[in-house]
């Protein structure tokens, strides 16, 4: 068996390791509603995994709204509110307690 951070020692993680890797960016073309990463949040709350991987770019420099400058307020301020906000919340409904994060940026954050 492996033991990833502590992964393997608990009853609850006892059943096998399980990790989702998502990648971003996590906006549509035409808002900054971040509706992709709402909707991975939605889904992992019925099947939590024990890990979950996510790759940048959270604020794409690239998305079009960011990239002609229609946005109000700064690139943390968007992650903040976006971002960490959501993943603060949702991670009420992880309740087996396995559930470990890894965010990775990217060079178009």
């Amino acid at each position: 068996a492996m033991e990833v951070d502590g992964l393997g020692g608990s009853d609850a993680c006892s059943s096998g390791l399980s990790v989702v890797v998502a990648a971003g960016p996590y906006t549509l073309a035409d808002d900054l509603a971040y509706e992709p990463l709402h909707e991975l949040l939605q889904d992992l709350k019925n099947s939590p995994p024990n890990m979950l991987v996510l790759l940048g770019p959270f604020v794409d420099v690239e998305q079009p709204l960011v990239a002609g400058g229609l946005i109000d307020v700064s690139f943390q301020q968007l992650f903040q509110t976006q971002v960490c906000q959501r993943w603060t919340a949702s991670q009420a409904h992880y309740t087996h307690g396995c559930l470990q994060e890894v965010v990775i940026g990217n060079s178009r954050n």
